[in-house]
């Protein structure tokens, strides 16, 4: 039996290689998203009304997970939040409605350093919209929505969008099955 050699190997070989050295990576790494969009679905201005809705993006780190999943969204909103007035330090507000029913965000190197550096592995997405006056817990809320940013989730999304409909908060862009 003779020994491996580079020159030996297929070009399937390589693109075999290639696929398991890219796939290890970025192993437990943060995937970042160079635009964030959030929009008003169509159907909302069907009535010649379109409401305003606020959309609260916030990085959110495993520790603090928990609270952000537990955090009712009715609560949230609610004016003097403690929580909301924090929100610069955190992520960002989009404010959409008849004039500005999409909007882009660019988001920095220098926010997701930063978000790297605070162990930041989750988007929890927050909507006052569709008016309830009282929601569940995580997911069980149709305003909430929690996005993993471990980069396994990702394959090459550089635009996370999102889409404010009549009954909940959409990711259009959402992220791969959890492997095991």
């Amino acid at each position: 039996m003779g020994s491996l050699s580079i020159r030996s190997l297929t070009p399937l070989s390589y693109v075999v290689l290639f696929s398991m050295t890219v796939g290890c990576q970025c192993k437990g790494e943060m995937h970042r998203f160079d635009l964030i969009n959030v929009s008003l679905d169509k159907s909302l201005g069907t009535s010649g009304i379109v409401p305003s809705v606020e959309v609260d993006v916030i990085g959110v780190s495993e520790s603090d997970l928990q609270s952000w999943t537990d955090k009712p969204v009715t609560e949230f909103f609610a004016p003097g939040s403690d929580a909301r007035s924090d929100l610069a330090k955190y992520g960002w507000p989009f404010l959409l409605g008849q004039d500005q029913q999409s909007r882009t965000l660019q988001v920095d190197d220098q926010l997701w350093d930063s978000w790297n550096k605070r162990k930041i592995m989750y988007l929890v997405l927050l909507s006052n919209y569709p008016r309830l006056d009282k929601g569940e817990a995580g997911e069980g809320d149709p305003r909430r929505r929690i996005i993993p940013l471990t980069c396994e989730r990702w394959d090459k999304e550089k635009e996370l969008r999102i889409l404010v409909r009549h009954d909940k908060l959409e990711v259009e862009t959402p992220p791969l099955p959890k492997t095991q």
